[in-house]
């Protein structure tokens, strides 16, 4: 099981990549516990590889299915809960 926990003192609010048409823009801000969601941020699903982080409303995740290489590896999805924390979306 893999999930992403940003660091609270050296945190990258937001990232984004782009490959071909698949586009992701990660924010981990937040200012409640309701603005934050558990979500794969790999364009991966949970049967091959997924990447799971606590992000805020704010991401966009637009994935292209042909652009994405996923490992063929089981990632399911982890019980935890999201929360807004010092204002940025962490696992607990």
């Amino acid at each position: 099981m893999s999930i992403i926990i940003p660091s609270l003192e050296n945190v990258e609010i937001s990232k984004e990549r782009e490959k071909g048409r698949t586009i992701i823009h990660i924010d981990y801000s937040c200012s409640s516990d309701e603005e934050c969601y558990l979500t794969s941020t790999n364009c991966c699903p949970e049967s091959a590889g997924a990447v799971w982080e606590c992000i805020g409303k704010k991401s966009v995740i637009e994935c292209n299915v042909e652009g994405v290489l996923c490992p063929q590896v089981i990632s399911p999805k982890p019980s935890v809960n999201c929360r807004c924390v010092n204002g940025f979306c962490i696992p607990q």
